[in-house]
């Protein structure tokens, strides 16, 4: 089915499920002529496109059929609470994780963000050298261009990445992550099970591959 406004309203009526009649009340309209809208008869006003996005909770952009995103992302991401898309593992669960974990570890305001104090937080500097690394790696693979790395020397020394990957674990040594905020009893948010559920199966799905390995040999 086409994404479009008529499809996206009846999506999101029966994923509430509402009836029509009752759709068309909560937004203040006939049903008649919500039939109209939701069959792509007529055409709205952006006012009503306005109040049918508030009504489902859904950004414009999402119910007009223009994103796949049904919440901001922005809002998503610095949301402190959990969100439908935290059950599922995507790259903004993991970077909901990452913000949330660095919230917990450094005392990071979720709303709050000082620009002068983030390049200092040593929690930062981990994952840039951690998101390098992948970089490299892709470059050496030849899936990114290589000038990408930049023309610093270094870069072209032996063990490079054995550098790089030091370079990680020096961030993390001395003062670098603080002692936890988050009281023995408090639970995990759903963005933090889904990330650890994901890591746990990739670490596991390697121990089966390298057992299996040994058992061969």
């Amino acid at each position: 089915m086409e994404d479009n406004f008529a499809s996206r309203m009846v999506q999101l009526r029966k994923e509430s499920g509402l009836s029509q009649k009752d759709a068309a009340a909560g937004m203040l309209i006939s049903q008649a002529l919500l039939s109209h809208y939701e069959k792509g008869i007529r055409e709205c006003g952006l006012d009503f496109v306005v109040r049918a996005a508030g009504f489902y909770g859904v950004t414009c952009d999402y119910i007009l059929g223009k994103s796949g995103n049904k919440h901001s992302l922005e809002g998503d991401l610095m949301s402190a609470e959990d969100i439908p898309g935290d059950g599922v593992y995507t790259a903004q669960t993991a970077m909901r994780f990452v913000m949330f974990l660095r919230s917990l570890l450094k005392g990071f305001d979720f709303y709050n963000i000082n620009p002068d104090k983030i390049y200092e937080d040593k929690y930062v500097t981990y994952f840039t050298l951690c998101f390098y690394r992948i970089l490299l790696t892709a470059a050496k693979s030849g899936e990114i261009p290589s000038h990408w790395l930049g023309s610093r020397p270094v870069t072209a020394k032996p063990f490079f990445a054995e550098i790089v990957d030091t370079a990680m674990r020096y961030a993390l040594e001395g003062e670098g992550i603080q002692g936890s905020y988050a009281p023995a009893d408090m639970p995990a948010p759903l963005c933090v099970k889904t990330f650890v559920n994901q890591a746990e199966k990739l670490i596991f799905d390697a121990w089966m591959v390298i057992t299996n390995q040994i058992e061969t040999n």
